[in-house]
């Protein structure tokens, strides 16, 4: 799901990434190391890995829309807050 502007970051929250994909981990790879033989995947199979990674992708993607979107909420308060500071500033200054 896609973040839309002025939505709030508590309303959509990425749950964890499927377990059977570990970043960094190939069962090719690991069969290369050990010496054992490898075989060639079907095409069934490459798409059903393509489509479990793009799926771990849309996840991360949303996640990181989730973060950018906390940074801007969090920067926006910080300005106000600066702001605030500004104007209690100001208004010290003319009392003294």
């Amino acid at each position: 799901m896609i973040k839309h502007c002025g939505e709030s970051s508590k309303m959509w929250q990425a749950g964890p990434l499927p377990q059977a994909v570990a970043i960094g981990y190939s069962p090719r790879a690991e069969e290369a190391q050990s010496g054992a033989l490898t075989r060639k995947r079907s095409n069934k199979e490459r798409f059903s890995m393509v489509e479990t990674r793009l799926d771990v992708l849309k996840v991360s993607q949303g996640r990181l829309l989730g973060v950018e979107s906390s940074q801007e909420e969090a920067e926006s308060r910080i300005d106000k807050v600066e702001s605030l500071v500004d104007r209690l500033t100001e208004d010290t200054k003319d009392s003294v």
